[in-house]
């Protein structure tokens, strides 16, 4: 299925209903923006505290518009239910997806110390042996930054297949995730990338806009993940994925 006919799918769940959909996404925002100005008043504890409760909401909005693009009805405040009834499923996905990234997370520790001990040593002494390791430690944070990129792709569709499928855990929803992926994750790039040029106009609107974009964008990537799933020709009650 190409991207033009994702996106007309995703318009014809939209139509009609486009009042629901941005309410929706100015309800998450201004309960999300609120959580995250109280927690600048409240240091450490509030931005602990925000990271807590960001995850399950995140996971609920994936939630609510995959029943939003399945033409079910949706509350304004469905994302909050979902999330808080999965609140230890969506922090389990998120935990065996930081373990994924756990050898980039190391890595890019170390090329950070690294530059700000090597410019360090090279202030001190002005020897270019030093410049020339701090410039390959930047090379080494970039390549890292890609590969993580690249990698992270793999779990783009996680709360999604973590609404789907209720009965996997964490971890096989992060399996299944990259399972899905394998081999579509330049496309799904490319579908991101063609809405740059509604994104602008969304930013010259003072990013009034982005209530409308953002729907449109979020059913399109369910219609993305509905379409692998009826192409791996995957049944939620699949014993092969709960094996995982």
């Amino acid at each position: 299925m190409n991207r033009a006919e994702l996106k007309r799918q995703a318009k014809d769940s939209l139509r009609g209903r486009w009042g629901n959909a941005v309410g929706i996404m100015l309800v998450f925002n201004l309960i999300v923006g609120g959580f995250s100005a109280i927690a600048n008043f409240i240091p450490f504890a509030g931005n602990i505290a925000y990271m807590i409760l960001i995850i399950p909401l995140s996971f609920g909005f994936a939630g609510q518009f995959l029943k939003f693009s399945r033409n079910e009805e949706t509350g304004y405040l469905d994302f909050f239910n979902i999330g808080m009834q999965n609140f230890g499923k969506s922090w389990s996905i998120t935990g065996h997806i930081i373990l994924k990234f756990l050898v980039y997370i190391i890595g890019y520790i170390i090329c950070v110390v690294a530059v700000g001990v090597l410019m360090t040593v090279y202030d001190e002494t002005e020897n270019k042996i030093y410049l020339i390791l701090s410039i390959l430690a930047v090379i080494s944070y970039l390549v890292i930054a890609v590969l993580v990129i690249m990698k992270a792709y793999y779990y783009e569709l996680s709360s999604y297949v973590g609404n789907n499928y209720e009965e996997l855990t964490g971890k096989q929803v992060v399996e299944k995730s990259k399972q899905l992926m394998e081999g579509h994750r330049m496309d799904l790039f490319v579908l991101q990338l063609s809405f740059i040029g509604w994104a602008l106009l969304a930013i010259c609107s003072c990013g009034i806009g982005f209530l409308w974009l953002s729907p449109y964008m979020e059913v399109t990537k369910v219609k993305f993940f509905e379409n692998l799933i009826n192409e791996n020709n995957i049944d939620n009650n699949d014993e092969a994925i709960k094996e995982m």
